[in-house]
């Protein structure tokens, strides 16, 4: 049985988000391992205001071109590095996405940056690594 190593990176363009793909950067050299880079794009559902202005159909492509903008920034760093990678653009409640891509692909750990904005905040607002922490069976690295 093939022993996982791969990581994913929930990534968000975000400087806490470029340094989880840093670690993870280095994580793949370390282990030979693949980076599963992904961006997650809420649902059409998401955004009450747009519901009857566009169709599903053409929500998704333009959150799929917006995702792959963002995407860009990581998968040039990773290519400068040389890191084997693959990308994705995933829909649905963000935590939930990347959990599910990061079982799909069997990775060992997710990585993803956080934005240390405390307890209250994230007791207020709601985290997505905090959801991601809860959700995922496999290791969760955040970075500040």
């Amino acid at each position: 049985m093939k022993k996982r190593k791969d990581i994913l990176v929930a990534f968000d363009g975000s400087p806490p988000a470029m340094r989880a793909l840093e670690f993870a950067i280095d994580f793949a050299k370390a282990t030979k391992a693949t980076v599963h880079v992904m961006n997650a794009q809420l649902p059409r559902e998401t955004y009450a205001s747009i519901r009857g202005l566009i169709s599903e159909t053409q929500y998704r492509q333009k959150a799929r071109e917006q995702g792959r903008q963002v995407l860009g920034a990581a998968e040039r760093r990773l290519k400068a590095r040389k890191v084997n990678f693959e990308s994705e653009v995933g829909f649905g409640e963000c935590a939930s996405a990347i959990v599910r891509s990061a079982r799909r692909r069997k990775c060992a750990a997710i990585a993803m940056g956080t934005q240390g904005a405390g307890a209250l905040r994230g007791a207020v607002l709601g985290s997505i690594a905090w959801r991601v922490i809860h959700l995922a069976e496999m290791p969760v690295v955040l970075v500040r």
